[in-house]
């Protein structure tokens, strides 16, 4: 890889060493100077690749390729008394594209004058800024473009950078405005092509009678990216510069990036050779760039600082993570999830964040925050799908108005109104249609209303099923579903008396079976009877009390060894659960409970591996 590398250097040097233009002494040259170390050791053949705060200089149509809000400077002694440096920060937005914002300073001082051949010299300051602001964003491509090599859904970039310049010389200073242009065409992950018209709005600044208007550069850069293996990859970019009243310029660099830690760089353009490397830990990034030209060595070194976490980001942390499998490292995994489910809910992914919620509550099964948050967002999801339902069911209610199709009309306004038992739009429409309605099918609604249907005995007979496996609650809200739940149905009533004298019986039968339980020592089995009886009867006191004095025993019983194992068994099966692998699950569950049957954690994951499994078949 390096002896392809450096065969690559040199055909760079060979390609780009032609004479340039001196640019010292014209107006705006201090804008011409390449912000950032990066961008200085690829010798300034950025218009194509740059994705971070300093597009808004290079090309601000990069910075529709942000994905973090950052903050960058720089700064550099370019000769004695000259020193060059800047600030700039950024940030993507979900619809908008990303915003970008620079400083630039220039400051030259010794500079001496005089009012007469024989007056003391006295020295003065030469310095020059600019504030810069921009915008970039992403665009698709019309049908009528789209070709099949075409892979990327928004391959143009474009973008905006409005300039204030001003300089002084001495206590003479005076300003100007203007504005860049650039473009990104990046029709796929290999391929990138960037166009940039700087000055294209160029600055004037005027000194008494002399006026200087900033010349226009435009620039074009291809550039590739090819990747080696997993973690490794090269970026290589050329750029042609043309500005008023110079020749052609000729840049390039390459770029060798060890996934997101570390780079190693080398540049060449008309100034001389370039060569730096770039090092980022998390959210911080250092590059540096040396710079070998005319005028001897000159170093940059930039730093920048971003914030927050990108999805590909926290699926990292959490990969390594799993891996650890302690205590702590799950705990951070929760965090990690927890994050994710942030980002979710920003782009309004309800169902993405609640399966992102649900796994961060696998990792760290304490943390009751969570669980709150899972609570309160499968309400906002159910309200969401029932108000969906709602919409959908009124809409046809109207439609079936409309065409004059009364008894239909009826019957959706009747279910919307099940839904929505407050809809004071369904009851009226359910006024206007039975007024509506002739007298013999006025009669016959009248009939249906008050006869018992068929569908409600076959929920009788559904709920008493229910109730003669045990299965209380749902035999309960079987028999309001099919009976309606009113108070003053006789039918209702004597069916949820029922259910409470088999409940209270059924109770009681258990809560002996579990204290027979605990004096034979068969804890499991014990706690399996006491979880149902709270299933069914959460308000029962005595249960709960069993309950907790178990619980209180299995902690003195289990030894630290003996928790680290079951530690250990539990993150597994999460592992495993969430990687899809339930039968892989199923038996590392098992021995958790196994090991400790007051697990609650181990509990609820044994139902959610069993319903994955039910499913799976």
């Amino acid at each position: 890889m390096m002896r392809r590398l450096f065969a690559a250097v040199c055909l760079l040097d060979f390609l780009l060493c032609s004479p340039g233009t001196a640019r010292a002494g014209e107006a705006g040259a201090f804008l011409r100077e390449d912000v950032g170390a990066r961008g200085a050791a690829l010798g300034g053949a950025m218009s194509a690749i740059v994705d971070d705060a300093t597009a808004v200089y290079w090309n601000p149509a990069g910075l529709s390729r942000l994905v973090k809000p950052e903050i960058g400077f720089g700064h550099v002694i370019l000769f004695e008394d000259t020193t060059h440096d800047y600030a700039a920060g950024s940030a993507p937005t979900k619809r908008w594209g990303g915003f970008g914002a620079a400083y630039i300073r220039q400051s030259s001082g010794g500079f001496e004058k005089r009012a007469g051949p024989l007056d003391t010299p006295v020295t003065f300051t030469i310095a020059q800024n600019a504030f810069l602001g921009g915008w970039g964003g992403a665009l698709a491509l019309p049908s009528a473009l789209s070709a099949g090599w075409i892979t990327e859904p928004k391959p143009l970039e474009a973008g905006l950078t409005v300039k204030a310049v001003g300089e002084t010389i001495d206590a003479n200073s005076n300003s100007g405005v203007g504005a860049d242009l650039g473009l990104i065409f990046r029709p796929n992950e290999r391929w990138l092509f960037g166009a940039m018209a700087q000055n294209l709005v160029a600055p004037n600044v005027a000194f008494g009678s002399q006026k200087a208007a900033y010349p226009r550069v435009l620039e074009f850069s291809p550039a590739v990216v090819w990747p080696f293996s997993r973690q490794w990859k090269g970026v290589a970019a050329l750029q042609v510069a043309k500005a008023d009243q110079e020749s052609l310029a000729f840049s390039g660099g390459l770029e060798l990036q060890y996934g997101r830690l570390a780079a190693l760089r080398f540049g060449r353009q008309n100034k001389g050779m370039s060569a730096g490397v770039g090092v980022r830990w998390g959210n911080l990034q250092f590059d540096y760039a040396a710079l070998l030209e005319d005028l001897g060595l000159s170093q940059k070194l930039s730093v920048t600082l971003r914030s927050g976490q990108t999805r590909e980001e926290l699926e990292e942390v959490i990969r390594r993570g799993i891996s650890q499998l302690t205590p702590g490292e799950a705990e951070r995994l929760s965090k990690a999830y927890l994050q994710k489910a942030d980002a979710d809910l920003r782009e309004e992914r309800v169902a993405e964040a609640l399966r992102e919620l649900e796994a961060a509550s696998l990792w760290d099964p304490e943390n009751r925050d969570i669980r709150r948050r899972i609570e309160g967002l499968t309400s906002r999801l159910n309200r969401s799908v029932g108000a969906q339902i709602l919409d959908r069911t009124e809409a046809l209610a109207k439609e079936q108005y409309d065409k004059g199709n009364l008894l239909a009309s009826r019957q959706y306004w009747q279910s919307a109104l099940e839904m929505d038992p407050n809809s004071e739009r369904a009851k009226s429409f359910i006024a206007r249609i039975d007024g509506e309605l002739p007298l013999d099918l006025r009669l016959k609604v009248e009939e249906a209303r008050h006869a018992p249907p068929a569908a409600r005995s076959a929920a009788l007979t559904a709920a008493e099923s229910l109730l003669a496996q045990g299965l209380f609650a749902q035999a309960r809200a079987e028999a309001e579903r099919g009976l309606g739940a009113r108070a003053d149905n006789p039918r209702l009533k004597a069916f949820l008396a029922k259910v409470a004298q088999s409940l209270r019986a059924s109770v009681e039968a258990r809560l002996g079976e579990a204290d027979r339980q605990v004096k034979a020592s068969n804890q499991n089995a014990a706690f399996e009877l006491l979880r149902g009886v709270l299933r069914d009867d959460p308000g029962n006191v005595e249960a709960a009390v069993s309950m907790e004095g178990l619980k209180r025993m299995m902690v003195k019983v289990i030894t630290p060894e003996t928790r680290k194992q079951i530690d250990q068994l539990y993150y597994r099966a999460v592992d495993q659960y969430l990687k899809g692998n339930y039968a892989a699950a199923k038996p590392l569950v098992d021995q958790v409970l196994a090991l400790d049957p007051s697990s609650e954690a181990g509990r609820g994951l044994q139902e959610k591996v069993d319903a994955a499994l039910r499913l799976s078949k």
